[in-house]
């Protein structure tokens, strides 16, 4: 887990985390319906990438219009929520 007082996350660390995260969207998909079409998700591994989705309440969101999830994973690592990445991403996909 990251310390949250800490500096941000390495973005070499984010890159694992995204890989990691990414390999389970398909199992998050799969929580709801084999029918669900949705983008593959956007990460943010900055602030600026935060503020560029406009992320600015929250850690993860559904654009319903574009259909797709955008996560920061920068503060998935602060929250340590590292390991609930099918979770985090079907409750993001159930909004759909």
């Amino acid at each position: 887990m990251i310390n949250p007082d800490l500096d941000d996350p390495p973005a070499a660390d984010l890159g694992a985390l995204r890989d990691a995260w990414a390999d389970r969207w398909e199992d998050a998909l799969a929580c709801w319906s084999p029918f669900t079409r949705l983008h593959r998700p956007t990460w943010c591994l900055t602030p600026e990438d935060e503020a560029r989705e406009g992320l600015t309440e929250s850690f993860a969101m559904i654009r319903l219009a574009e259909k797709s999830v955008v996560i920061s994973l920068r503060q998935v690592a602060e929250k340590g929520l590292e390991r609930f990445a099918t979770e985090v991403l079907a409750h993001e996909i159930g909004h759909h």
